[in-house]
């Protein structure tokens, strides 16, 4: 248990998480289950100005946030997207700079930094999915998905992470 503001308590469940997902990638490769990848047109969320992609499935459930790693999309989530919606309500956003969202100039238009992604992620939850979510970060959306709840803890039911980058965070 990892404790922040407010006294609120983020669960970042590594162990839980993980087989979770080797079950999910199981499930997608050994089943002829009616969860496969075929998605619906990404949608397009208009963040300070600038075009997030995401993309969603599922209706019920709880609201899971997926969110990649360094040099990725929501399309590194594309097999887990299927057969978490068959529980959840999945989000998988591309961060801004990365997949098909804008890449504003760095430095003059924005800062590529954690607290911008994180607040990203916040206001995706406040403004596309409506509620508090569980956060899932790969990589560096492992420390994205902490800057959010930390900052902003209302947000976050929980966060999960998936071989979290420590990468940069020395410099603080």
């Amino acid at each position: 248990v990892w404790n922040c503001c407010n006294n609120k308590s983020i669960y970042v469940l590594y162990l839980d998480f993980l087989l979770l997902f080797l079950y999910v990638q199981n499930r997608y490769f050994m089943s002829n289950s009616t969860s496969t990848s075929v998605f619906r047109s990404t949608k397009t969320w208009m963040w300070q100005s600038f075009p997030i992609c995401y993309q969603t499935q599922g209706t019920n459930g709880s609201a899971v946030v997926l969110i990649h790693g360094f040099g990725a999309s929501w399309g590194h989530w594309r097999k887990n997207i299927p057969v978490l919606a068959d529980n959840c309500r999945v989000y998988a956003i591309d961060l801004i700079g990365f997949g098909a969202s804008a890449k504003p100039k760095p430095g003059e238009e924005i800062a590529y930094t954690f607290e911008t992604w994180g607040q990203q992620i916040a206001d995706f939850c406040r403004q596309v999915v409506g509620e508090s979510a569980f956060l899932v970060g790969n990589s560096i959306g492992c420390i994205v998905a902490m800057q959010a709840a930390v900052d902003n803890p209302e947000i976050a039911l929980g966060v999960a992470q998936l071989n979290c980058s420590l990468r940069l965070l020395h410099e603080r």
